[in-house]
């Protein structure tokens, strides 16, 4: 083994310092300024996808929102375009009905009948009704004054079905119809 002694002045110790921290000073310069270049450019990069992201994620959410909405659109539309068709249907098959060209004639009970037939078998219609003018229906208001569950004290014919909440279906006369407010739909 061989060791060598070096011997150093007290000035010469503290260039030798001073040396070396000033290479490690340097050193540690350059890789600061090397780590914050590749923070920073890691930290814009980062960011510049993150913002991509968001954006290709808002543009895909909003394309798939508005075409679910456009088919909860359709299939609403749907429903209640066959509502308005069984009841365009309804309101034509009474009216032929009660025509007095035609031969068939159907009672009230009938109609009602009739009225709860096609209710129950569109189950997306929550209310069905038909009202008649004094005595258009078979001219027997009087004899109807509150005979049953559709007819009120006037004894028109104007019942009004809905569904109760075990799906049976509930029957009652039209109320307020001839009062303003609450039956404009008639006024």
């Amino acid at each position: 083994d061989f060791t060598q002694l070096i011997v150093c002045s007290s000035e010469d110790k503290e260039n030798f310092l001073g040396v070396l921290i000033m290479k490690k000073s340097l050193n540690f310069k350059l890789l600061l300024w090397a780590f914050l270049s590749i923070f920073t450019v890691a930290s814009a990069l980062t960011a510049y996808s993150a913002k991509k992201l968001y954006e290709e994620l808002l543009a895909r959410s909003s394309a798939e929102s508005k075409s679910y909405a456009e088919d909860i659109a359709a299939e609403v539309e749907q429903k209640i375009a066959r509502a308005f068709e069984v009841t365009r249907s309804t309101a034509k098959s009474l009216a032929q009905l009660k025509d007095s060209k035609h031969q068939i004639k159907l009672s009230r009970e009938e109609a009602v009948k009739l009225l709860e037939l096609q209710f129950k078998e569109h189950p997306t219609i929550f209310g069905f009704n038909t009202g008649w003018e004094p005595n258009s229906f078979d001219g027997k208001d009087t004899e109807h004054i509150k005979k049953n569950d559709y007819h009120d004290s006037s004894g028109r014919f104007v019942p009004y079905l809905t569904r109760r909440n075990d799906g049976t279906v509930k029957v009652e006369p039209l109320l307020d119809y001839d009062k303003e407010g609450a039956g404009d739909y008639y006024l």
